[in-house]
């Protein structure tokens, strides 16, 4: 979904019929979006956000990736981060990170094979961008509301997918998710 798409569907849930660049509502999107991708992609660690590759330690440093968002794990007993940097006294040369990445936050564009994921997040601009263009606040609130639950039911896609195999996709996360947190079924 790139971000024409993105501000239309947001937009379309605040009651504008279409987007338009330029206009303040365009505008108001513009100032948010990365914001609130940012915070969908900090719901969790979503598989579709993944990304793996090695850090070489053999120097006792070594700066993470530009575009990591929050690191998943590191193949390293003890390690310290400082801001972008990671020291540790494993001085091996390929040391595997598993990290969110925030390429999607960079570039405004979301996955089109997630539409519960892309649906949360532009529910969640529509509650971010309320304030400035509707005067009832209460929408803001059912906004926001609405996208922590549209982000629940991907999360539980994106562990179904995960968890799933042939004889019973998806039968392990539906199981957890009905015993333990009801609601995501909502």
């Amino acid at each position: 979904m790139d971000k024409g798409s993105l501000f239309s569907l947001a937009l379309t849930y605040l009651g504008e019929r279409s987007y338009v660049a330029g206009s303040p509502s365009a505008e108001a999107c513009d100032l948010v979006a990365q914001h609130c991708i940012g915070l969908a992609l900090d719901y969790t660690s979503w598989t579709f956000a993944m990304a793996m590759t090695f850090l070489d330690l053999s120097s006792g440093s070594a700066r993470l990736p530009d575009d990591c968002l929050r690191m998943i794990s590191l193949d390293v007993a003890r390690f310290e981060r400082m801001g972008n940097v990671i020291y540790s006294d494993d001085h091996r040369e390929a040391v595997e990170l598993r990290y969110m990445s925030n390429i999607m936050v960079q570039s405004v564009a979301l996955p089109d094979d997630e539409p519960s994921f892309c649906e949360g997040v532009a529910l969640l601009l529509a509650a971010k961008v309320a304030p400035r263009l509707v005067s009832n606040a209460n929408v803001a609130v059912a906004m926001e509301q609405a996208a922590w639950q549209m982000l629940s039911r991907a999360k539980l896609k994106d562990a179904q997918q995960v968890d799933s195999n042939d004889q019973s996709p998806g039968a392990h996360s539906a199981a957890y998710a009905r015993d333990l947190h009801p609601i995501y079924l909502s």
